[in-house]
């Protein structure tokens, strides 16, 4: 797995500094066990840091691997998450629909792959 790129907010809360970070993480999958065929993909990892006096005391994280091949929707939903400063806990519920509609990427890509 290899970060793409970081989307970085910070906000301070009464002296505490939260910290959020939106990575957008490049892999792979095996599509086809027997030739070894893989296909690239991209998803997400949310990470929020509390720092106080300049340590941190708390850090949550949360990842969604595999949202869809195609990078461009997985930095659209990086940039969604940031502007709307979403923490590790809720972003799994609110990217839920965007998974769900991006999958059917896969399904295209392995189309194309079968046939060429």
């Amino acid at each position: 797995m290899y970060v793409m790129d970081t989307l970085i907010k910070s906000i301070n809360d009464n002296g505490i500094e939260r910290k959020y970070e939106y990575k957008i993480l490049r892999s792979s999958f095996i599509r086809n066990e027997c030739s070894g065929e893989q296909i690239q993909s991209y998803g997400i990892e949310v990470e929020r840091k509390d720092i106080q006096s300049g340590k941190v005391f708390n850090f949550e994280r949360n990842i969604i691997k595999n949202i869809s091949p195609h990078r461009y929707k997985v930095q659209a939903l990086a940039k969604l998450l940031c502007d709307n400063v979403v923490s590790p806990i809720n972003f799994v519920e609110v990217l839920g629909e965007y998974v769900d509609e991006y999958i059917g990427d896969f399904d295209s890509i392995n189309k194309n792959i079968s046939i060429m």
